[in-house]
């Protein structure tokens, strides 16, 4: 009797350790099935493309600049990061050895930066309740107050928040709903030349030919005509399928737009005054994007980094993710750098060549000559024969949502198993 029972322990040991394992495996199936990977309040179970070389990059930001006074905006021209610091002003970063980039200068002009601009040797800062600012930055050692428009005389003048230079005229955006045009020919002395109310509050601003596109936080995308600088005038403002947009940029006939609640929307804009909705890669928390090549990089606020290709800008596909710690706000690009402007954190630095496959320059075929060459005694390499598929390939080219729900069987069989094997156990013994 003493025998059996010994038996009978060490079987129930051993089930009852299978169990702790088939409950291990289950809470990390439920897990895995909660987490969100990509904050798009969705779970992706697939694979990467494998013939996506990009999707299988390991991606690292080469650098960093820690800062702690709230970037909010950044320039990337040739190994120099102009940055507009909340707290500190306006910081000139040299990046020429992106792994330890190097601090050239710090100016502060008596209000923070939330927004800047390049022109030339002249940089435009958008200085909230401030106003305009203009830099002289031909020497980034030392940079060099130019001239200012102060409009903090308006009732409500919240603060200046996006601007783009094209020509003699800067074009600002309010979030108190205002769209100003100013008159830099004179950088020493702008002047406003003409302004109009939209609908709601701006957080960005793109332009195209005649036409300004803005981002306006609650609920739309506005439309401006500047055809006449002197005075432009509100066209259109257009809210379907928009929450809160953030980033805009303009690629051909398209607009796309981070929403921070809805995702990466895209108009077409082939009629600025009636732009038609086109597409939305449904997630949340965006709220930047720039576009080089085929490419959109957009600041994921909770998640850091995200690349789309647009090669079709209608229907943009998610190619990579980066996750960054902190609140990503910013990102802008340029044919060497991703500079991703994190609030919390500072800046992180990629290289633009881990993220685009640059295809190689096409070369020009001589002209055959006439001459015959001798003939080649070599012998041509065997053919390789065909192989046949791997098991990394075929599990490759599954859903891996047929795959947790085959392991999720094998769960549920393995421990429901053991529990009646050991209530069978005892009943017989009993």
């Amino acid at each position: 009797m003493d025998l059996l029972k010994r038996k009978k322990r060490k079987r129930e040991a051993v089930f009852a350790l299978l169990i702790i394992v088939w409950l291990v495996l289950l809470s990390s199936f439920f897990a895995r099935l909660t987490k969100n990977p990509f904050g798009n309040g969705s779970v992706d179970l697939t694979v990467p493309n494998p013939s996506n070389k990009n999707s299988w990059k390991a991606k690292e930001y080469i650098g960093n600049y820690n800062s702690t006074a709230e970037p909010h905006d950044a320039v990337i021209v040739g190994n120099q990061v102009f940055i507009a610091e909340k707290a500190n002003g306006l910081t000139i970063l040299n990046i020429s050895e992106p792994t330890d980039p190097t601090v050239i200068s710090n100016s502060y002009f008596g209000a923070p930066i939330y927004g800047l601009c390049i022109k030339e040797d002249l940089l435009y800062l958008a200085c909230g309740v401030d106003g305009l600012q203009i830099v002289d930055i031909s020497d980034p050692y030392h940079p060099t107050h130019v001239g200012h428009l102060n409009w903090s005389y308006i009732e409500y003048p919240e603060f200046a928040r996006q601007l783009e230079v094209i020509g003699d005229y800067a074009y600002v955006c309010d979030l108190d709903d205002d769209f100003k045009v100013i008159d830099v020919s004179d950088p020493a002395n702008p002047t406003l030349a003409g302004y109009c109310h939209f609908i709601s509050s701006a957080r960005g601003l793109a332009i195209k030919e005649n036409h300004a596109f803005i981002a306006a936080w609650n609920n739309h995308l506005e439309v401006i005509n500047i055809s006449n600088p002197l005075n432009p005038t509100p066209e259109i403002g257009f809210p379907e399928t928009i929450s809160y947009a953030n980033g805009i940029r303009v690629k051909d006939d398209v607009v796309l737009i981070a929403d921070e609640e809805n995702g990466l929307h895209t108009y077409n804009i082939s009629t600025p005054s009636s732009p038609t909705h086109v597409n939305t890669y449904a997630s949340d928390s965006l709220l930047d994007l720039d576009i080089y090549d085929e490419y959109a990089f957009v600041a994921d606020s909770k998640n850091g980094l995200r690349v789309f290709n647009i090669q079709d800008p209608t229907d943009p596909i998610l190619e990579d993710s980066y996750i960054l710690p902190g609140h990503t706000s910013r990102v802008v690009v340029n044919e060497e750098y991703v500079v991703a402007v994190n609030l919390n954190n500072g800046l992180y630095f990629f290289n633009t060549s881990d993220f685009i496959t640059v295809s190689p320059p096409t070369t020009t075929t001589p002209p055959p000559t006439t001459t015959t060459p001798p003939p080649t005694t070599t012998t041509p390499p065997p053919a390789t024969p065909p192989t046949s598929p791997g098991v990394t390939t075929i599990i490759t080219g599954l859903s891996l949502t047929w795959l947790w729900v085959l392991v999720a069987v094998m769960i549920i069989l393995l421990g429901g198993g053991g529990i009646f094997f050991i209530i069978k156990s005892r009943s017989t013994t009993e």
